[in-house]
């Protein structure tokens, strides 16, 4: 009979821990989450600011791209 009591016990432990561990992972998924939606509106804040003027660009052969006129 003391054995059964004592899987009792583990098995009620267990229990818990696993609730216990099934939380904590909602809550840092919840701040992941958060974390992420942060970003995305920081980096769609910078994203909507006005393109830049350069002004007249040149073909630089050695660069092989187009640069702005000095």
């Amino acid at each position: 009979m003391p054995q059964i009591l004592i899987l009792m016990a583990a098995g009620a432990g267990l229990y818990s821990a696993y609730r216990w561990i099934s939380r904590e992972a909602d809550k840092a998924t919840a701040e992941a989450e958060r974390a992420k939606d942060d970003l995305r509106k920081t980096a769609g804040a910078a994203r909507t600011g006005s393109p830049k003027d350069l002004g007249e660009l040149v073909w630089d052969e050695t660069a092989k791209a187009y640069r702005p006129k000095h």
